[in-house]
């Protein structure tokens, strides 16, 4: 019998591995900055929660008549439940993200700030489809990210 032991504390695992890199610049009355960060994400859980499967008893006579080995086939049992599938499931994901602002000084008193910033998830494909329904075999990701913005505070 194989009997594997599901530790939660260690299960899920996940893996980050990260790639960042920022560059400012300074000309005039602009102050520039950029960035670039890419993110990838590796996560594996080991687990199949009810894999050894349930029973749902009545009343405690029930159990008990059936746990003494009851052998005249008849069970006391009101439900069974199991599920079945691969315990094991390892989903990677990977992320973009990419931004570029400055700060402009257009007088001594007030100082314009502006950017945009784009961010995007690239979601992994289902292991599973069903052919009836074609949808289920991809996750939809929106690729319209962008985010900008506009201030100007006085200095």
């Amino acid at each position: 019998m194989d009997l594997e032991i599901t530790f939660p504390r260690i299960q899920p695992s996940e893996n980050r591995f990260e790639y960042a890199d920022n560059f400012s610049w300074t000309t005039g009355k602009h102050s520039f900055k950029f960035g670039v960060n890419y993110l990838s994400t590796e996560d594996y859980t080991n687990q199949l929660v009810n894999g050894n499967g349930s029973y749902s008893f009545p009343n405690a006579n029930a159990f008990a008549l059936d746990y003494s080995g009851n052998t005249t086939g008849r069970k006391d049992y009101t439900s069974f439940s199991q599920a079945f599938w691969e315990s094991r499931c390892r989903c990677d994901s990977d992320e973009l993200n990419f931004y570029a602002q400055d700060q402009y000084r257009l007088f001594k008193n007030l100082t314009l700030y502006y950017g945009i910033r784009y961010e995007h998830t690239f979601m992994p494909k289902p292991p599973l489809t069903n052919p009836d329904y074609p949808q289920t075999g991809r996750i939809p990701s929106d690729n319209l990210n962008f985010a900008r913005g506009l201030a100007s505070p006085g200095t």
